[in-house]
């Protein structure tokens, strides 16, 4: 969906799906864990950026508040896209203190992380 230029959702083609991919991320995959955000990610046989973002109902038992944290989420990662390196999959696992933390927070998490995978083309 787009509204005034801006993009507010991931195109298919950034999108991970299929039972095999998650499965090969999480057997064969790198991870690295930030204060409220895990991300486990691989390379991929495309020359394609793919994302999931998980969110367990240990985050919150409300699916109104998961969505909005996968969205928040989905927002940075739309930013991030260009300056990523090109043919990784990408899985997001939130922890439950995610909830509470603002959108610069979040950023800066999700950033922070990117930049010690050494992901930035």
């Amino acid at each position: 969906m787009e509204i005034n230029g801006i993009i507010f959702m991931l195109k298919d083609d950034n999108r991970l799906r299929g039972k095999k991919n998650f499965k090969r991320i999480f057997e064969k995959g790198k991870a690295l864990k930030g204060n409220f955000l895990i991300l486990r990610f691989a390379l991929n046989d495309e020359e394609k950026i793919r994302f999931a973002i998980l969110v367990s109902k240990k985050v919150s038992k409300k699916a109104v508040v998961r969505n909005k944290v996968k969205r928040k989420i989905k927002a940075i990662v739309l930013q991030n896209i260009p300056k990523l390196k090109k043919g990784f999959d990408f899985i997001f696992i939130v922890l439950p203190s995610f909830e509470n933390k603002n959108f610069s927070e979040m950023e800066d998490e999700i950033n922070k992380i990117f930049k010690n995978a050494h992901l930035y083309a």
